[in-house]
Parts: C-alpha cells; sequence; structure tokens
C-alpha cells in the first residue's frame, strides 16, 4: 500500500477486524505497508511474522517465518486468515521477494 487512500479503502472492508491505530499512524511520504498472508486456514493456531529483512541492490527480501499447529493441538474451531503488516522504508528497492511462505519465494515488481 502506498498511500493513505488506498488504506482507507481496504480498512472500509466490512469484516475484517484488525486493529489499525499503528497503521493508521504510517508516514506514506517515508513508508509504505506490505501486507503479507496466509489466506484462510480452518482453526486457530497459524500465525506469520517477520524472521528478517534485507536489502539488496534493488530486491527487498522478506523472510517470513509460519506457525502451524500440531496435528493432535487442541484448537479453536473458527475460520482465521493470519496475517503480518510490514512498515518498509521507501528505498530504491523495486523488486519484493518474500520467502518462507510456500516452497518457492513470491515476487512482486513494485509498480505492476
Amino acid at each position: 500500500m502506498k498511500s493513505s487512500d488506498e488504506l482507507d479503502r481496504f480498512l472500509g472492508v466490512s469484516g475484517q477486524n484488525l486493529t489499525t491505530a499503528a497503521i493508521r499512524s504510517v508516514s506514506f511520504d517515508r513508508e509504505q505497508l506490505v501486507f503479507v498472508t496466509l489466506g484462510q486456514q480452518p482453526t486457530a493456531g497459524f500465525s506469520v511474522g517477520l524472521r528478517d529483512a534485507n536489502a539488496t541492490g534493488d530486491t527487498l527480501l522478506l523472510d517470513m517465518a509460519v506457525i502451524t499447529p500440531e496435528p493432535d493441538a487442541m484448537v479453536a474451531q473458527v475460520i482465521t486468515t493470519p496475517c503480518a503488516v510490514l512498515a518498509v522504508s521507501k528505498d530504491k528497492w523495486q523488486r519484493l521477494e518474500v520467502t518462507g511462505l510456500s516452497d518457492r519465494p513470491l515476487i512482486k515488481i513494485v509498480g505492476k
């Protein structure tokens, strides 16, 4: 997300329950938001967070840590949508690479 207008449209979607105070304080002059999600999950116990971040050349690499419940764990039977919201600087990177979510990195060319 590159602007407060985009953020307002996203946060206006009914049914979301993100705590928004911290992300509303982002200065879009210096930062932009990256949302990393695991999609819909069938139970509680799933989470995603930032393990490491590096900028190399024109690539920003975000390595994510995913936690899943043990197969025999007692968890709430509720649909969840785990996500991490990251404020990243508007440096000169043009390529975003996210690892740790699947076997292959997710790649986004900024501006496309």
